[in-house]
């Protein structure tokens, strides 16, 4: 519970512009590292996405993740964030889709922000078409030597309208 409260706070932190990036205890390459590794997340979410793979969508996240959205929409527990995760994979017959990482800010070794914008087109099963995008923000964290996601927001929009 410590480490979740850590978390929260630096998200809290850096929400105020608290904190940068540009940290004077990790060098250049160790920003840099940290940066591709989280950025490889956002792609991966997408990946996941592309290939119908729950099991590694929901990989990305901790088990302790808190997803918000735009809509009023909370995950209480895991389990809900996997119900609703799975319910939503188990309608797709196919998705197509891109993804822009827009930023990384690094809080420390351990933890970042991350923030996204994706577009999925995706085919249901039930033979319907949708198309979404959204601007993403997740605090990514090391966990057992693991980058996860453990915090994440979605903004939705329409896609015409940022094209």
């Amino acid at each position: 519970m410590k480490n979740l409260a850590s978390v929260m706070l630096l998200t809290v932190v850096f929400a105020t512009g608290c904190i940068s990036s540009d940290r004077p205890d990790l060098s250049l390459e160790q920003r840099a590292a940290i940066a591709d590794t989280v950025s490889r997340i956002a792609r991966s979410v997408l990946d996941a996405y592309v290939e119908v793979d729950v099991e590694g969508f929901l990989g990305l996240h901790s088990t302790d993740i808190v997803m918000a959205s735009d809509r009023g929409y909370i995950t209480k527990s895991y389990d809900e964030f996997t119900s609703t995760y799975r319910g939503s994979f188990d309608a797709l017959n196919g998705v197509d889709g891109t993804i822009e990482v827009m930023n990384v800010e690094i809080l420390d070794h351990n933890a970042a922000v991350l923030n996204w914008r994706i577009e999925l087109h995706m085919m249901m099963k039930d033979g319907n078409t949708f198309a979404h995008g959204a601007l993403v923000t997740a605090v990514v964290a090391q966990q057992a030597g693991e980058w996860k996601i453990i915090r994440t927001h979605e903004s939705g929009f329409p896609l015409d309208e940022h094209r």
